[in-house]
Order: structure tokens, then C-alpha cells, then sequence
């Protein structure tokens, strides 16, 4: 009787990104939807695209923003008017950002939301917006914590 040794076969499994709850095609007919319904010619903002996307059970502003980036580019992406390119400064540092969230929160009646955070900063002149630190730590209790220190 003839025996062979065993042969193992070598697989090479490549990352797999996560699987997106929303094609692109998905959320920019979500966008040229929510523009229809809103029937203005002037750029929306992403605050009225989350007030208009209630009634057709659209994706989250914040989820069209991972996707492209700025809320500009999605608009471009899907061929509606959008703002000039702001004069703010567009890439804070984490630690900046950081420096900023701690400010905020020692703030005697701030609190730590992130609806309270977006108030402050609308009145704190130069503060990066709410959308910007959440942006860049993924989750706003991420960024708390790591302005905390918890990280």
C-alpha cells in the first residue's frame, strides 16, 4: 500500500472591508430626493437633508459624509448646488481637535453631548464644528473619551 503525505493548500485570504449598509448609487439618489422634496435652488445643507430624509427613510447625513468625505463633495457627487470651498481651516490636527473638546468641556455648564458641543461651538469664535471632531474620531463618545483621557 502506497501512502502520501497529506497536502495542505495555502489560501490567501485577502482583507475584507466591512460590508456598507448603502450603496454610493443609493445615497446620492437619497440626496437628489431629498433636493427634489425640498424644491430650493440653493445648496441644503446636511441639517435639512436629516429633516427631509425622515419621509423616505434615507441614510444619515454623517453616513453620506464617511462616504465622500464633505458634505460638499457628496452634493457634487450627485450634481446638486453646493457651497464654495469654506475659508475654515479643513484639516485640524487630532490634537488641536482635542485641545478644543477640552475646552469645551470644562466649560462649567457644557456637559458633554454632542448636541450641546455644536451650540458652543456655533457661539466660540474659530472652534472646528461638532461634525469635524466627530468626523475625525469615527463616534463623538470617542472623542469625549479620548479628551478625557480614557482612551
Amino acid at each position: 500500500m502506497c501512502r502520501t503525505a497529506p497536502t495542505t493548500a495555502v489560501v490567501d485570504i485577502a482583507p475584507v472591508a466591512p460590508a456598507q449598509k448603502y450603496t454610493d448609487e443609493q445615497l446620492l439618489r437619497a440626496l437628489r430626493r431629498a433636493a427634489e422634496v425640498d424644491g430650493v435652488s440653493r445648496p441644503m445643507t446636511q441639517v435639512r437633508y436629516d429633516e427631509l430624509r425622515v419621509a423616505f427613510d434615507g441614510p444619515s447625513g454623517f453616513a453620506v459624509i464617511r462616504r465622500y468625505g464633505t458634505w460638499r463633495a457628496a452634493l457634487q457627487a450627485a450634481g446638486l448646488p453646493a457651497n464654495r470651498a469654506s475659508a475654515r481651516r479643513p484639516n485640524w490636527t487630532e490634537a488641536e481637535l482635542l485641545e478644543w473638546l477640552r475646552r469645551f468641556l470644562a466649560h462649567p455648564t457644557a456637559g458633554s453631548s454632542y448636541s450641546a458641543y455644536v451650540a458652543w461651538a456655533q457661539t466660540t469664535r474659530d472652534a472646528p464644528s461638532g461634525p469635524t471632531i466627530r468626523n475625525k474620531f469615527g463616534k463623538w463618545s470617542t472623542a469625549v473619551a479620548a479628551a478625557a483621557g480614557e482612551d
